[in-house]
């Protein structure tokens, strides 16, 4: 039951990337959006990256985990382990975008 929720959400994950996640990287990238200059901007460049990292290795993920079974590596413990560990790094990211747009 825990691959094909998983699947289901790492695919879904990928509407809110491409309507909204992306433009405003974009955007925050060439210094159009509504991201002040510095450290804000660093952050979110920086979250983004590190997110589209993260989406990639857990769409990889659930596709071998899945459809795909005989993609490498062997065990897919491996790609679950570096898909959390991305994952949480992109939360404390997120967060950091956060607290430098509207706390700090």
């Amino acid at each position: 039951m825990h691959c094909p929720i998983m699947a289901t959400a790492a695919l879904l994950n990928w509407l809110p990337i491409l309507v909204v996640m992306i433009p405003t990287w974009l955007g925050a990238a060439a210094g159009t959006a509504d991201v002040p200059g510095g450290l804000p901007r660093i952050v979110s460049i920086g979250h983004g990256l590190i997110g589209a990292a993260t989406q990639l290795a857990m769409t990889y993920t659930v596709v071998r985990m899945v459809w795909l079974e005989d993609l490498p590596p062997k065990r897919g413990i491996w790609l679950m382990r570096i898909a959390i560990g991305l994952w949480i790094l992109t939360v404390l990211g997120g967060t950091g975008v956060y607290v430098s747009l509207y706390v700090g």
